[in-house]
């Protein structure tokens, strides 16, 4: 009896990892915005477009919005930590294992009913529209995001650990302050970047409780993007820059806070005798 041959299979398989497609994205983004970011304009009756230079000297344009998009993305990153810190140790003395349903309605509800919402309890208060507002709301959506990334790590400490601080007579302050966070400083500065870039990312909520005296570099871009395009791509490459120089920093940070403590680093446990 003869073996017939199996048949050719004619599909393509690309060994193409994840993050090398989304890596090329991102370039390719970045690309485009310098692209169109310098372009002054593009005849059709010529091949190559024509180039200007003249865009880095309006740079000044923005110095004021960068700088409130950093302050406002730094602060909020530190209060939505602290507050996701504050709720995962309280939950967990009661020995509540996961997030509550509250928290997952700062993000399933709309922006702009979320927003008008906000705005309804600033008139009831008399409280006038300016960067506290805004950062109020900024806080409040990142701490969903601090919670998600917090938790896992929070709750799956290491109860020996816990068992020597309560026996030592130490504070529960102590413990969270100079143990638990220096333990898990890694996650926590990812934690940092990835609240920081959800700050940059939000337009709706500065818009209407900044009343729109509080300009950041979202706000910048789409008001430009009405008019000048090219001012519009500079804001939105600087807008990408920021998310990515801080998840930068903080890779390297992590990589250089404790590189000769292998015991802060997870990978193992001091005994002490």
């Amino acid at each position: 009896k003869l073996v017939t041959d199996r048949p050719v299979n004619h599909e393509i398989h690309l060994n193409l990892p994840v993050e090398h497609f989304f890596l090329g994205i991102v370039i390719a983004s970045i690309a485009g915005l310098l692209i169109w970011a310098n372009l002054l304009r593009w005849p059709s009756n010529q091949f190559f477009p024509i180039w200007s230079i003249q865009l880095s000297q309006s740079a000044d344009l923005f110095a004021q919005p960068l700088l409130q998009t950093c302050l406002i993305g730094v602060s909020s990153s530190i209060f939505s930590i602290l507050i996701a810190v504050w709720v995962l140790e309280c939950r967990l003395q009661k020995n509540i294992k996961y997030i509550h349903i509250v928290w997952w309605c700062c993000l399933w509800i709309p922006t702009l009913s979320f927003s008008s919402g906000l705005l309804a309890w600033m008139f009831v208060f008399g409280v006038p529209p300016s960067i506290f507002p805004v950062l109020l709301a900024h806080t409040l959506i990142g701490t969903p995001f601090a919670l998600m990334m917090l938790s896992e790590s929070w709750y799956a400490r290491d109860q020996r650990m816990a068992i020597l601080v309560k026996q030592s007579g130490r504070s529960k302050l102590w413990a969270v302050t100079f143990l638990w966070i220096p333990k898990m400083s890694d996650t926590f500065l990812l934690t940092f970047a990835v609240c920081f870039s959800v700050s940059c990312s939000l337009y709706t909520q500065t818009v209407i409780l900044g009343g729109g005296r509080v300009t950041t570099l979202m706000t910048e871009l789409v008001s430009y993007g009405i008019g000048d395009r090219r001012l519009a791509s500079l804001a939105a490459l600087l807008n990408t820059f920021l998310p990515l120089l801080c998840f930068a920093f903080t890779a390297s940070l992590s990589r250089l806070l404790w590189r000769h403590r292998l015991g802060m680093q997870g990978a193992g446990v001091a005994i002490v005798r």
